[in-house]
């Protein structure tokens, strides 16, 4: 059975850190002027070598710390040369190989970090790890992945539906199979007024083709191989991810309410 899930949404505290954790913290404004720069920065990256960065550099001297618990390949990838194309840095941290693997506090790791970078995305199960960085650190802190969300993908996901089918706005997204992480995220997009999101169980036999009222069918099981590789998320992924950074210490113009990146 499926329906529709309401969720309430937390502001963003203006009075410290802009942090990037859930997409339910942010209004639908904010979120659209971070996909709107992310094309405006793709196009005007065309021809460009991959290795080189923007003209304007807008992250020049800044550092962020990237720190994985789990398994990456695009998140890495995506956050580390992403950063460099925006001329700014990255170093990147296991946490088995910090002192959080002999068992010091995410707080204390957190204003550690603090004194030396700019900015830490965190990829790890316990989103509770994730509040407790954001509690305790000085700079902003993105969400890299926990098992209760996954922002950076979901935006990525919006960006490349967008490139491809028009604007998502007023479009009806479903989502059949376990309500994992990505599956909570969409729902906070739907919150913010970004789409319509459906999330429940169907018949194995259904497909695209049979839920013709839904814009985007999407199957866990079949998750990556399907909207990922086949529609380009994970290249998109790599002209969005810095701009979280950008957004987190640098002003970006919240797009408006009627209009839709070109």
């Amino acid at each position: 059975m499926s329906g529709r899930v309401a969720v309430k949404q937390r502001k963003i505290s203006v009075s410290g850190p802009r942090h990037f954790l859930n997409l339910s913290d942010l209004d639908s404004a904010t979120l659209r002027g971070i996909i709107a720069e992310a094309r405006r920065r793709k196009n005007a990256r065309a021809g460009l070598p991959r290795g080189m960065a923007d003209r304007d550099a807008p992250l020049k001297g800044h550092m962020l710390a990237m720190i994985f618990d789990r398994p990456s390949t695009r998140t890495r990838i995506s956050f580390d040369v992403g950063m460099q194309q925006l001329g700014g840095q990255s170093i990147n941290l296991a946490g088995a190989d910090t002192q959080l693997g002999r068992g010091e506090t995410i707080a204390d790791t957190a204003r550690v970090l603090s004194r030396y970078v700019d900015a830490i995305m965190l990829r790890t199960l316990a989103h509770e790890s994730l509040q407790g960085l954001a509690e305790n650190s000085g700079v902003p802190v993105i969400n890299g992945l926990t098992k209760s969300s996954h922002p950076c993908q979901v935006m990525a996901d919006v960006m490349t539906f967008e490139e491809t089918k028009g604007s998502i706005r007023g479009r009806t997204i479903a989502w059949s199979g376990d309500c994992n992480n990505v599956c909570a995220s969409w729902i906070h997009a739907a919150a913010s007024g970004t789409c319509t999101c459906r999330s429940g169980s169907t018949s194995p036999r259904s497909s695209p083709s049979r839920c013709s009222t839904y814009s985007l069918l999407i199957s866990h099981s079949n998750y990556n191989r399907n909207l990922t590789t086949a529609s380009g998320a994970g290249v998109s992924r790599l002209c969005l991810t810095p701009i979280l950074v950008r957004f987190i210490l640098l002003p970006i113009p919240p797009f408006p309410a009627n209009g839709l990146p070109s």
